[in-house]
């Protein structure tokens, strides 16, 4: 650093120094000189350069700075370049530009921090990659797929805080996923905050193969199908009004690990402000065609309430009230046998734990020969693990036509 400064002339002038002058630095290990704000640095290599120039005239601090690095590595990500440059004046710090290069993907914007307590800040921001899998880890191929690259588009542009976000997805064999989203992000925002900060999303995806996208999309237990839709989500988080529809064709589901032993279903959902409805859901095992519909409810995200009703009976076939259910079972059974289940209701609070499934039954029903209170309704706490307090829920259907239910096998056993 090289300069010239003002002495000053009474002891006040102490507190606002006169300097002005050049800068020049260089950080040789980026991860060691970023451990001294509490970094890792094991997620971060490199060399950076610093050139510029500073002056306090006046008690008013500014100055302008060029950063340049190569070879870099942040995040434990690998960067090719890296340059900025960074004006300070007394009321913002401005950033004129700024570029992030790692092969053919790059980000660069441009922006300004206000100074002020509120610390409000504007800009632009352009991101592109060839594979979003090189930056999430967690994004999986699905099984049996050629492993396709995921390149994602993002353009943003943010006034005030105010973030106005628009980008694509490309995933393979499918539509491009096109999605815009505009909310506040104050400096300092806890994720409680953003829950209850309004917000406006849109996300449209014309077709969507499921079998080539990948499993952060939908887990490990939706394996195949078509799935398309539009939808927009506005107001809160915490209370979000979602217009659109969603759309599930040839549904292929693993069976195991899931809360049904299901391999099929098909459904379409419309949404409406604060409910959605199910015009369909057909759902299918190994032995058993169900056609479902339902509603869900989802005004109190503490407490969403799914109702699917058939229009063929489900039957309760649980002789005894269990503690906990971590697996739902559909077997094929004879009519009649057990009480009918007019309707299925599960409730609980959105991406938590703390969901219970309930029966109502309509004991007065042609298929029930059980006397019980007419309208019972049985509840079962859902909870999922490996304890021995844990059971399936077994619920009994009509079977396909070509299946022969268990319990006909058993007395023809039993007359030979």
């Amino acid at each position: 650093m090289s300069g010239e400064a003002a002495l000053p002339a009474t002891s006040s002038e102490w507190l606002r120094p006169d300097f002005r002058g050049n800068i020049s630095a260089s950080i040789n290990q980026l991860g060691e000189f970023l451990a001294l704000v509490g970094e890792n640095p094991a997620d971060f290599a490199g060399k950076i350069s610093i050139q510029g120039s500073m002056d306090t005239h006046g008690r008013n601090f500014g100055g302008s700075l060029a950063i340049e690095g190569a070879s870099l590595t942040f995040f434990k990500h690998d960067i090719d370049s890296f340059s900025a440059k960074v004006t300070l004046k007394p009321s913002d710090l401005e950033i004129e530009r700024f570029d992030l290069a790692r092969k053919s993907d790059s980000l660069s914007g441009e922006g300004k921090i206000d100074l002020s307590p509120e610390h409000t800040y504007s800009g632009k921001l352009d991101a592109r990659t060839d594979d979003l899998r090189d930056y999430l880890p967690t994004v999986r191929q699905s099984p049996g797929q050629n492993a396709g690259p995921i390149p994602v588009e993002l353009q943003a542009t943010i006034d005030s805080s105010q973030w106005d976000t628009r980008g694509v997805i490309h995933f393979p064999r499918s539509s491009p996923i096109t999605f815009t989203a505009n909310f506040p992000l104050p400096i300092g925002t806890t994720w409680i905050a953003f829950q209850l900060s309004p917000l406006n999303v849109s996300v449209d995806f014309p077709t969507l193969f499921l079998a080539a996208a990948p499993r952060f999309f939908h887990s490990d237990i939706l394996e195949d199908g078509i799935l398309s839709g539009k939808l927009s989500l506005s107001d809160t988080l915490e209370h979000p009004r979602i217009v659109g529809e969603v759309q599930l064709v040839s549904g292929k589901l693993a069976g195991t690990n899931s809360l049904f032993n299901l391999i099929g279903a098909s459904t379409l959902a419309i949404f409406d402000g604060n409910h959605a409805s199910l015009e369909f859901l057909n759902l299918a095992t190994k032995d058993v065609d169900l056609a479902l519909r339902g509603e869900v409810d989802f005004e109190n995200t503490k407490n969403v309430v799914v109702r699917i009703a058939g229009t063929t009976p489900i039957f309760d076939l649980m002789s005894r009230p269990v503690d906990c259910v971590n697996k739902i079972e559909i077997a094929p059974a004879a009519l009649p046998l057990a009480p009918a289940a007019h309707e299925l209701e599960f409730r609980g609070p959105l991406l938590e734990s703390g969901w219970s499934v309930s029966l109502k039954e309509d004991i007065g029903s042609q298929f029930s020969i059980v006397s019980m209170p007419v309208g019972a309704e049985r509840l079962f706490p859902l909870c999922f693990g490996t304890g021995p307090e844990e059971k399936t829920l077994l619920l009994g259907a009509v079977p396909r036509a070509e299946v022969v239910p268990h319990t006909s096998q058993k007395k023809r056993a039993k007359r030979r």
